[in-house]
């Protein structure tokens, strides 16, 4: 899967809304005077057309299929100020390690990992007289961990002398990922086993509120019930052929595992350490077809918790799409 987007690295005009983003610097042009020719970078996207240096840092957020094996973003290198350059130049784009720790949204970053990108132009030649020109960067989302927390700040990092904004020069590429079944879902359950321990048996039905399952590896999600606000096993209470009301399950957090080959559920596993009650997961091995349906986004998971001195509980799950998360 490979994905195409546009991100814009560019220069800024000498324009007043512009004006108060630059601060006197001695590697910025004064904000008082518009003639230098300069470069600087911005990430024109959602509500904004700045979204670079650090007072932007949460603005240059990318999405991806945990599952894309490449992502390509084209960047813009345009020139600012009163006029052009006379004759080409060259301007170098790399990383800064350095600003890793510039975010302040309470998040420890950490830079990611060169195997996971390829800065495709390194070096970008302004032609002229001209004020723009493209380079680009690829991502690899399936080779990238989505349980850390990956930042990419990219800079110019010099251009042969010529004046270079210093506070409007570093996109913080946040990548994040999601895998396939990572969404917003309604939940039709029925639950059949402990009707002795006040729980309904034999009969289907709505949970209250949605379900949102969200990436923990390409393959993988973890569960999150908005009715309690928890990621514990929701349930119903009852006896047989009666739904009296809902429930959870403590101690009792499911994880699904597909196969991404063939979009099979091969695995529901508990992400919470046994409190002595002894309750895990495990899929029900009298039904074949617990999967993920691709053209209607709909998961039918059937599977057991089990529990010491107990039965399992059979659990039966329909989860149809609802939106994305």
């Amino acid at each position: 899967m490979k994905l195409n987007k546009i991100v814009y690295l560019a220069a800024f005009g000498a324009t007043v809304v512009l004006s108060s983003c630059l601060k006197e610097h001695d590697t910025n042009i004064s904000t008082e005077d518009f003639s230098p020719t300069f470069l600087s970078l911005i990430f024109p996207t959602g509500n904004s057309t700045v979204n670079s240096g650090q007072q932007y840092f949460s603005n240059a957020g990318l999405q991806y299929s945990a599952d894309a094996t490449s992502a390509t973003e084209t960047f813009v290198i345009k020139v600012g100020g009163a006029g052009t350059f006379g004759s080409d130049v060259t301007a170098n784009i790399g990383v800064d390690a350095t600003k890793i720790a510039d975010g302040s949204d309470g998040v420890t970053y950490e830079l990611l990992p060169d195997s996971t990108f390829k800065l495709e132009t390194p070096s970008v030649v302004i032609p002229a007289g001209a004020r723009e020109a493209n380079g680009g960067i690829t991502f690899y989302p399936n080779k990238i961990d989505p349980t850390r927390a990956y930042v990419l700040p990219v800079v110019i990092k010099d251009a042969q002398g010529q004046t270079i904004s210093s506070n409007i020069n570093a996109i913080y590429f946040r990548v994040a990922l999601k895998n396939r079944y990572d969404a917003i879902y309604t939940l039709r359950m029925r639950l059949e086993g402990w009707a002795d321990y006040g729980i309904s048996t034999g009969i289907s039905g709505p949970y209250p509120k949605e379900i949102r399952l969200t990436t923990n590896t390409a393959s993988s999600v973890t569960h999150f019930t908005t009715q309690n606000n928890t990621d514990l096993q929701p349930g119903f209470t009852g006896g047989p052929g009666v739904i009296s009301g809902n429930t959870q399950f403590g101690a009792a957090s499911p994880e699904y595992f597909f196969d991404n080959a063939t979009n099979a559920l091969v695995n529901v596993k508990n992400t919470i350490a046994d409190d002595g009650r002894g309750r895990t997961f495990k899929l029900n091995p009298a039904v074949m077809d617990s999967r993920f349906d691709p053209d209607t986004k709909t998961i039918y998971a059937a599977y057991m918790m089990t529990q010491t001195g107990r039965p399992d509980l059979l659990i039966f799950d329909t989860l149809s799409y609802k939106g994305p998360r």
